[in-house]
């Protein structure tokens, strides 16, 4: 509930400063018009994108059924495991949206060579961390076994008592 009323308090703070002209920028709405074309276009790239998510977080409830029987220190720790990944996995994704971003631009201004050799730039200024990545995915599968309960103790201050390490 407090990440909604975050998201809401964040998205009527930014109207606010647009519409109210308090940035460089500034919106009237009065030159905002409805148009269906361009809605349906968005529409048509927003469906498989949607089905997409649903799909990765389907994953993600049938992993957590599958984790639930063993407990809630087990779940706590899948849940740690899990947001590690995600800090780790954040900045490749918004690499990779930059790197569509940049082909779009590109491919709209009609210069499909110039989106061609500048949609590896987001992925050469990650090519350095990239190199540890076999060895982040075999620390990451046994990390999770090995060092789940220490990365909880870390949290909860406390050792588990039901029986594990």
């Amino acid at each position: 509930m407090t990440n909604v009323f975050s998201q809401a308090l964040g998205a009527g703070l930014g109207m606010w400063f647009l519409l109210a002209g308090y940035t460089r920028l500034h919106l009237n709405m009065s030159h905002f018009r409805f148009d269906p074309g361009t809605i349906w276009r968005m529409v048509k790239v927003g469906i498989p994108a949607s089905v997409t998510g649903m799909e990765r977080t389907f994953g993600q409830l049938i992993l957590m059924w599958l984790v639930v029987p063993f407990g809630t220190v087990a779940v706590a720790a899948h849940t740690v495991g899990q947001r590690i990944d995600q800090l780790v996995n954040n900045p490749f994704m918004a690499f990779g949206q930059a790197a569509g971003i940049i082909a779009g631009q590109n491919l709209g201004a009609g210069e499909p060579k110039r989106a061609e050799k500048r949609a590896g730039l987001p992925s050469s200024c990650l090519r350095p961390c990239c190199w540890p990545s076999p060895w982040y995915s075999f620390s990451g599968l046994s990390g999770r076994f090995v060092y789940s309960v220490q990365a909880l103790t870390l949290w909860t201050g406390q050792a588990p008592t039901s029986g594990y390490r």
